[in-house]
């Protein structure tokens, strides 16, 4: 017998704000766009003292990457939590009524995909044209 797993859409509630250009706070709750990595900026204690394994510091792209994300962004979204990370910040593909958040910032080149962060290949099949 196959078991079949429906992950459902919710809208997401409360004061909603970008962080940075892969990171969003809706309320109380960290949410990690999946499958990407933005630009971070070097004074925010990501990039110091060891930056994490490739990471891109740069204070103007990371400033780029998240007025970026703030034009994707529209009063209702949807999302489709996956997990969380280490840092315990959700991960989950965010929709706006313009587009899914991680395509939005791939599509501009204002985030790198990464394939081991992509759990199902959401992102993958979602945006194919920029994902390689």
């Amino acid at each position: 017998m196959i078991g079949l797993f429906f992950v459902a859409a919710t809208t997401l509630e409360g004061p909603i704000r970008v962080v940075d250009g892969d990171t969003i706070r809706a309320g109380s709750e960290r949410i990690r766009l999946l499958g990407i990595d933005a630009p971070d900026d070097p004074h925010n204690g990501r990039c110091r003292p060891v930056p994490k394994p490739r990471a891109i510091c740069d204070k103007a792209r990371s400033s780029e990457a998240t007025t970026s994300l703030r034009a994707a962004m529209t009063p209702r979204l949807e999302i489709e939590r996956v997990g969380r990370d280490r840092y315990g910040r959700t991960l989950a593909i965010v929709w706006s009524t313009r587009a899914n958040l991680s395509c939005w910032q791939l599509r501009r080149r204002q985030a790198v995909y990464h394939a081991e962060w992509d759990d199902g290949r959401r992102v993958a099949r979602a945006c194919p044209e920029v994902v390689r």
